[in-house]
């Protein structure tokens, strides 16, 4: 306990906290910090010793960029996909906790973890009654295999809580119910309380930075450590604070300013890690607003995008929890950090006018490519006509959980245009396939009180599911005859939606074009049935304009207000109980998880190695490939759909799967033999070592033929010898795939040497065991490399940043190079002495 903890009375109880009002009286300085810097001052603060309070605080006055602090999460949440992969290693570290001297029921998250089941829904029954019972049988029997693994661990781990399939997408189920905002521990007798703090493996994990609490993305292999308390120090992020100014226009909505605000942020110069807003402005924004701007952190390449509490954030908690908020309120009064809206200290100021956001969408391929909405037809270059559709005809609409659905503002506006359009006679064309997948129960629990919901059924936008759909490629097959007549006639159709992602591989591959809008719009579109139209203008119908059916604001706040926190409360009823297929699901009651060999979802990690590295060495490793620069994550590991006659669709037909069930990577990161076949597995990957042969292929150096990849690495293997790797600059950027460097160590691969790294790549390597090297001053531009050499690495100590010798040596050649050690601070030392982050973990329980 250091001297900035005080206490304060509340009811009956007195609660302890690390008094940041008492730090500003000391240090006036600090009060200028943003909101998100002061949530990380209270965390460096409460968990520092007193001797190292005064360099805590100097870091955060000077805003010193080479010293590190701390971040520690209280909460974990995760979606399926990025789960599975991390409760196998658990699973897997039961199972060699014997060898390791552990007792197996130690094995468990050590901080609490939220699993939402949310990215395995596929959309094939829509526009009907039952299209959300038969859509979630389907889910439950399809991915049988995963999610009896999922409930198994839900009832033999610890601090792990799992929302069953069919509830909601993970960041609205957390921005409605299940984030606190404030955490309370007891520590020796005394009720500690600080600010709620959260990782997460989605990439909306930011979306409850609209409610002053600070989170962020994290990868599966980075979410594994934090499980365990090992936290990654950090530099002290750049903050840019956004002012916010200005109303918004009659008609305008939040998905206009989130397109228009993405647009605008990835056209600054500098780069942003945190944005936090501020500004007058912000009070015109709704807690619900607010979170589609935060839900778009990634969009615009931040990592946090922060908003301060105020009285806005407690009415929303008090809404959606149906709770006396005014505890939350009184802590963050204490803490000076409430109703803050002025200009802090920030690195960097930008200035954004509601007032002048007008009517937009983005499309038609990446969401920043913001265009005016009557603009649309401008955009268009295809006009080719075929028997039933014509180019631009809309084919897929979806109102989907990504964006919009949290906010029911947006949901009430689109209710309400159906209404008026029914009125007028209005239908849609018989040709969309139309999506309807809220984020939470609640959207349904409110649309059916406002008696709105029969509307949208009305029109075929009956709910499909709840879940993540068509921003991940969900949406599922177009209707019967409409890929035929695209393929046939070879049309450019069109997408629209209210997601956050328009990338033709998370919608449909055939559609090339895919707009990103309002509900509304997607609905007025739906009416017109192209986008070939300036929506605003032009008739939808013969003598109906939007204008005619566009609901007032005023009718739209009438319909708000009668949403209470009793719709709220029902809606989450039986949470993690799940429906009766959850239920139905029998799983076994033992502590260490009953394999099965014949699974091709989910299978054992393989055994961990129970090293203690004193030196460096890596004696007659063999060169694997020599690759270029900016190799991404995604050339590294192989992602989507696997092809049949790929070595992963090859090994899924050898256990008997049928071409049509080999579903994508990302859904059988699971299976550990199947992923590895992925790796480095492009037919367009170029390996200098057989240049200008194009493919996953190496050079044997015992017979000299080129190989698979694979193939010699499984060779390698068995006669035990190491493999080396050598790239340029900038090796494993791109989206953090944790399988890149998982399945690279998997393959035999001892360490990289490469010009430069991506920062997280690297560290994952680290966590992997597999030795990151970076040339110093001579590279490999003398060097051709063949495949024949014997690459040999050794150091004495173990220690960071050290300079390493690399020698080289095959006939007519015997060079050394200097090369510098990645392992930059003792915590990567020590998961590499242990041979990797988890079999650390298992020696320190």
């Amino acid at each position: 306990m250091n001297r900035y903890i005080n206490n304060f009375k509340f009811g009956d109880n007195t609660f302890y906290y690390c008094d940041l009002k008492r730090i500003f009286n000391d240090y006036p300085a600090l009060e200028k910090l943003p909101n998100c810097l002061k949530i990380l001052l209270e965390v460096n603060l409460r968990t520092c010793e007193e001797n190292n309070i005064n360099k805590v605080i100097d870091i955060f006055i000077s805003k010193i960029k080479n010293k590190k602090i701390v971040f520690e999460p209280t909460r974990i949440i995760m979606q399926d996909l990025s789960a599975i992969p991390i409760l196998i290693d658990l699973a897997t570290m039961r199972d060699q906790a014997e060898n390791f001297g552990v007792d197996l029921k130690k094995v468990n998250p050590q901080i609490m973890v939220d699993l939402v089941v949310d990215h395995s829904l596929n959309i094939e029954k829509t526009s009907s009654f039952d299209s959300v019972e038969i859509n979630l049988e389907n889910e439950i029997k399809r991915n049988s295999e995963r999610y009896k693994f999922i409930k198994w661990a839900s009832s033999q781990f610890e601090n792990l809580s799992v929302v069953p399939p069919g509830f909601g997408i993970s960041h609205q189920v957390n921005l409605e119910y299940l984030s606190t905002m404030i955490n309370i521990k007891e520590i020796e007798d005394k009720f500690f309380i600080f600010p709620e703090c959260i990782v997460g493996t989605d990439l909306h994990t930011s979306m409850v930075n609209a409610l002053g609490i600070l989170a962020w993305e994290v990868g599966e292999m980075e979410s594994q450590s934090i499980m365990f308390g090992l936290n990654s120090p950090f530099y002290l992020p750049k903050v840019t604070g956004i002012k916010i100014e200005g109303k918004l226009q009659s008609g305008i909505t939040i998905n206009d300013v989130v397109l228009s605000l993405t647009k605008f942020i990835n056209e600054q110069e500098t780069h942003q890690e945190f944005v936090e807003f501020f500004g007058e402005g912000v009070k015109e924004l709704s807690l619900e607003d607010r979170a589609a701007i935060s839900n778009m952190a990634n969009e615009y390449n931040v990592a946090v995008s922060f908003f301060g509490v105020d009285d806005n954030t407690i009415a929303y908690i008090e809404k959606t929890r149906g709770v006396d908020a005014s505890f939350i309120k009184e802590y963050f009064k204490l803490q000076d950090m409430y109703n803050k809206y002025e200009d802090f200290d920030f690195d960097e100021v930008l200035e954004f006018d509601l007032s002048q956001v007008k009517s937009v969408v983005a499309g038609p391929s990446r969401s920043e490519e913001k265009v005016l909405v009557n603009k649309v037809p401008s955009k268009l270059k295809s006009f080719k006509r075929g028997n039933l559709l014509k180019a631009n005809d809309i084919v897929l609409a979806s109102i989907t959980s990504c964006l919009s659905t949290s906010n029911p503002s947006l949901i009430i506006q689109a209710g309400l245009l159906i209404k008026n359009a029914i009125e007028f006679g209005l239908e849609i064309n018989p040709n969309i396939k139309k999506i309807f997948t809220p984020g939470s129960h609640s959207v349904t629990s409110y649309l059916k009180h406002l008696d709105l919901l029969k509307f949208f059924e009305y029109v075929g936008f009956n709910i499909s599911g709840y879940g993540c759909v068509s921003c991940i490629g969900n949406s599922g097959k177009l209707l019967p005859g409409i890929e035929e007549e695209i393929v046939n006639y070879d049309l450019d159709v069109s997408s629209v939606s209210s997601g956050n992602r328009n990338f033709k591989e998370n919608s449909n591959p055939l559609i090339k074009s895919n707009w990103l809008m309002s509900p509304a719009l997607v609905i007025a579109y739906c009416f017109k049935g192209t986008i070939n139209c300036n929506i605003i203008d032009d008739e939808i119908a013969k003598g109906v304009y939007l204008k005619d059916i566009w609901p007032s604001n005023k009718e739209l706040n009438e319909y708000l207000k009668k949403i209470q926190s009793d719709i709220y409360l029902k809606s989450y009823n039986n949470l993690f109980l799940g429906n009766i297929y959850w239920q139905s699901l029998d799983i076994a009651t033992t502590a260490k998880y009953e394999w099965d060999d014949d699974s091709t979802y989910i299978h054992s990690s393989l055994s961990f190695k129970n090293l203690d590295l004193e030196k460096i060495e890596i004696k007659n490793a063999r060169v694997l490939a020599v690759l270029g620069d900016n190799i991404l994550n995604e050339d590294i590991s192989a992602i989507g759909k696997i092809k049949e006659d790929s070595l992963a669709g090859q090994y899924l037909l050898s256990k008997n799967i049928k071409s049509n069930e080999l579903d994508t990577f990302e859904n059988r990161k699971g299976n550990i033999d199947l992923m590895i076949r992925g790796i480095l597995s492009s037919p367009n990957l170029e390996n200098l070592l057989i240049s200008p042969k194009k493919g996953s292929l190496t050079r044997d150096f015992q017979t000299k033929e080129i190989v698979g990849i694979f193939e010699y690495c499984e060779k390698m293997k068995k006669m035990n010898i190491p493999l080396v790797l050598f790239a340029g600059e900038n090796f494993g950027g791109g989206v953090v795939r944790d399988w890149a460097s998982r399945g690279l160590s998997l393959l035999g691969v001892k360490a990289i040497i490469a010009k430069s790294f991506d920062h997280s790549f690297k560290t994952n390597l680290v966590r992997v065991g597999v030795l990151p090297l970076e040339f110093d001053k001579e590279g490999l531009e003398n060097i051709e490399l063949t495949g024949d050499e014997l690459i040999s690495i050794k150091r004495r100590n173990l220690i960071p940043n050290e300079k390493i010798e690399l020698n080289i040596l095959k006939k007519g050649l015997n060079k050394t190079l200097v090369l510098r050690s990645k392992l930059e601070n003792l915590q990567e030392v020590e998961f590499y002495r242990n041979g990797g982050v988890l079999s650390y973990i298992l020696k320190h329980l």
